[in-house]
């Protein structure tokens, strides 16, 4: 596909820079990871989290983007442990290439290496990219920042737009199923949350819709942890900056790291438990094993 008059747009191509150079800085030390559209740039913020985490969150990225970014960077994080992944309304059938942000796409494309199938005219990409190399990013910047563009949108129309693609055929999970595997091979722990929204907007959301998002993941991601924060009802309006967005470093943002540390610590509780009682079955299997030894030397005797 190719974009005519593609748009240029010079913050997001510098926050693209940002996150892909700042995460192969802290390469080392990132243990939670999480990769999601918008609702993840704007609602995760690093700096309130136990662990060392990294936010990933790109506007509009699909399911296809997400699997290509993790497979790009997993191998290169010694210590990663949990990798977040985002199941948004829209997720199931949205797909990038095919919606009007489709000249993202070419920049995640261009500056990522993620496989969209989109060309454009690339020279005002070039210039940017020859002074991205003078660029210095923060070494305190782990993939969030504040962000000050809202939509004012109103909820019925934004929810109704989002649940059109969330009843396609949901042809772009079939990436989520390869997140899923990419994570069993690689040892890592996989949760797939759904951000929380504004009360307006989660009023148009059904049953149906709600446990169809929790289906698909149980069907596409057999071996993930699923978290929906869409009824949770300690987030408030002054929470949000639109209907689905949380606002920078405001109360909700903070509530929502306190839910995911409480994830995060629940699978090491866990852990440590089951890590016990492998402790004690191998004990009992030495103990066992000495004494047989012990019987045998009696019995040459």
């Amino acid at each position: 596909m190719y974009i005519n008059n593609i748009i240029f747009n010079n913050d997001l191509c510098n926050e693209v820079y940002d996150k892909k150079t700042s995460l192969k800085a802290h390469k080392k030390s990132i243990q939670t990871l999480f990769v999601g559209t918008s609702h993840t740039n704007y609602g995760i913020n690093p700096a309130y989290f136990d662990s060392t985490t990294f936010n990933f969150g790109l506007t509009s990225l699909d399911m296809k983007g997400m699997y290509h970014l993790l497979n790009m960077y997993i191998k290169i994080l010694p210590n990663l442990e949990n990798v977040f992944i985002e199941m948004s309304i829209f997720s199931p059938g949205f797909d990038l290439i095919k919606t009007s942000d489709k000249w993202m796409a070419f920049y995640y494309k261009e500056i990522l290496g993620i496989p969209y199938d989109v060309d454009a005219d690339t020279k005002q990409l070039q210039s940017w990219k020859k002074q991205a190399k003078t660029r210095k990013v923060k070494n305190d910047y782990y993939g969030y920042k504040k962000q000050t563009w809202f939509g004012n949108w109103i909820a019925q129309d934004r929810y109704e737009t989002h649940l059109k693609h969330c009843l396609r055929v949901p042809k772009p999970l079939k990436y989520l199923k390869l997140i899923d595997k990419l994570c069993v091979n690689n040892g890592k722990r996989l949760i797939v949350f759904v951000p929380p929204c504004r009360n307006d907007y989660e009023s148009f959301i059904s049953v149906r819709v709600k446990e169809l998002l929790k289906r698909y993941v149980s069907i596409y991601a057999p071996n993930a942890e699923f978290y929906s924060f869409l009824s949770n009802k300690s987030f408030s309006l002054v929470d949000f900056g639109d209907t689905d967005h949380l606002k920078h470093n405001t109360s909700g943002v903070l509530k929502l790291a306190k839910k995911m540390n409480n994830i995060i610590k629940m699978n090491k509780k866990i852990t440590t438990k089951n890590n016990n009682k492998i402790v004690n079955k191998v004990k009992t299997w030495y103990l066992r094993i000495s004494m047989l030894k012990q019987y045998n030397k009696k019995v040459g005797k």
